[in-house]
C-alpha cells in the first residue's frame, strides 16, 4: 500500500473494527482500516477446499441487546444473514444467526465502501505531536489523528511497545489481564451426509475434546457434506505445539461415534487467540489525550454482539470527542 492519511486509522478488521469504522464513515469522518491476514473478518472467517465451504471459526451469532438487534434486522433486511435455529433457554427462545452465503462474506459485505487495505501488517505505532505515524510492513505509513487498535490485547500492546509508546498505567494494567484461549481446528469433508440431527451444530458432553461440530452442508453453506470441527481449551493447550497430524487424529476419532459417513479429506488450523478467557470490562478503553482507543472482544462480551457494541460505543466516545455528534 501506498502511504497515506487520515481522520482516524483502525488496525483490525475484524467485527468490532467494521463496525467502528462504518459507524465512523457515515458521519463523513475519514478512515482508513488496516489489516494484516488477506480477508476480513478475523475469526468470522469461511474456508473453501474445492466444492466443500466450511465457516472456520465462528459459526453463529445473537443479538440480545436492542441496538445490536437493530443492526441484524437491517442485515436480515439487506439479506446478508438468516435466522439459523432457536434454542429455549431461562429467558426465553434466543435466535441464533448464520451468515449470507457464508459468515465469510457477510462480514466482506460490511466491509464494502470502507478505505480497507488487508495484508497490512502494523509494526508499529509512533506518537509525533498531535499524530499516530504507523508503520507498516512494506515501508508504508499511515498518518492519522486518532487510533483504534481493535486486535487482541496481546498485539495491541506490541504494536505500541515497538513505537514506543508508553501506555498510561490504568490502560497498561488492564490490557495485561486479557488473557485468551487457544483452539485447534479439524476442516473434515466426507463421503456422505454426516447424519447430524438437523441443524446441524453439535456440542458433545464434556466439551473435551471436542467442543462443538457444525455440518456446513446442514447449515446451507456447502454444496457437499463436510465439518467443522472445534477443540475444546484444555485440549488445545496441550497439543497446540504438536504436529498437526497428531492432534487432527485424535479430534476425528472423537466425532466418528456421531457419523454415518467417512473422512475423506482433512485440513487443519490452529487459532491462538479464539476467545478471550478473561476481560477488562467496560466498553473500550481510551487514552484520550493521545487520541488513542482500544475496543474489541476484550470488553463487554467475548461473542459477536459483544465485539460489534464495543466497536459501536468507541465510535460514539471517537465522534464525541471530534465534535462530530
Amino acid at each position: 500500500m501506498k502511504d497515506r492519511g487520515a481522520d482516524v486509522a483502525i488496525v483490525g478488521a475484524g467485527i468490532t473494527g467494521l463496525m467502528a469504522a462504518r459507524a465512523l464513515a457515515r458521519t463523513g469522518t475519514e478512515v482508513v482500516v488496516l489489516e494484516k491476514s488477506p480477508v476480513v473478518g478475523g475469526r468470522v472467517t469461511t474456508r473453501r477446499f474445492g466444492d466443500a465451504v466450511f465457516d472456520l471459526g465462528v459459526q453463529n451469532f445473537t443479538a440480545r441487546s436492542d441496538r445490536f438487534r437493530a443492526c441484524v434486522e437491517d442485515w436480515v433486511a439487506t439479506g446478508i444473514c438468516v435466522p439459523w435455529y432457536t434454542r429455549e433457554g431461562s429467558s426465553g427462545e434466543t435466535v441464533y444467526y448464520r451468515g449470507v452465503p457464508t459468515m465469510g462474506e457477510m462480514v466482506s459485505h460490511l466491509a464494502e465502501g470502507l478505505d480497507l487495505h488487508c495484508g497490512a501488517l502494523v509494526t508499529a505505532a509512533v506518537r509525533e505531536e498531535k499524530d499516530w505515524f504507523l508503520q507498516v510492513e512494506g515501508d508504508a505509513e499511515v498518518r492519522a489523528r486518532t487510533l483504534v487498535l481493535t486486535a487482541p490485547a496481546v498485539q495491541s500492546r506490541a504494536i505500541l511497545d515497538a513505537g514506543g509508546y508508553p501506555c498510561p498505567p490504568g490502560i497498561s494494567q488492564a490490557l495485561h489481564r486479557v488473557g485468551y484461549v487457544r483452539t485447534l481446528t479439524v476442516l473434515a469433508q466426507l463421503d456422505g451426509p454426516s447424519g447430524l440431527p438437523a441443524p446441524g451444530i453439535l456440542e458433545p458432553a464434556g466439551a473435551e475434546p471436542v467442543a462443538w461440530v457444525a455440518d456446513n452442508q446442514l447449515k446451507g453453506i456447502s454444496p457437499v457434506p463436510c465439518l467443522t470441527i472445534h477443540s475444546g481449551p484444555e485440549f488445545a493447550q496441550r497439543f497446540f505445539d504438536e504436529p498437526e497430524e497428531r492432534w487432527s487424529g485424535h479430534l476425528l476419532n472423537a466425532v466418528r461415534p456421531y457419523l454415518r459417513a467417512d473422512v475423506v479429506q482433512v485440513h487443519a488450523h490452529r487459532w491462538r487467540y479464539a476467545f478471550r478467557e478473561e476481560g477488562i470490562g467496560g466498553q473500550y478503553l481510551a487514552d484520550s489525550q493521545a487520541r488513542l482507543w482500544f475496543a474489541g472482544d476484550a470488553f463487554i462480551d467475548k461473542r459477536v454482539e459483544g465485539a460489534a457494541l464495543s466497536g459501536l460505543a468507541a465510535a460514539d466516545s471517537i465522534l464525541s470527542a471530534l465534535g462530530a455528534r
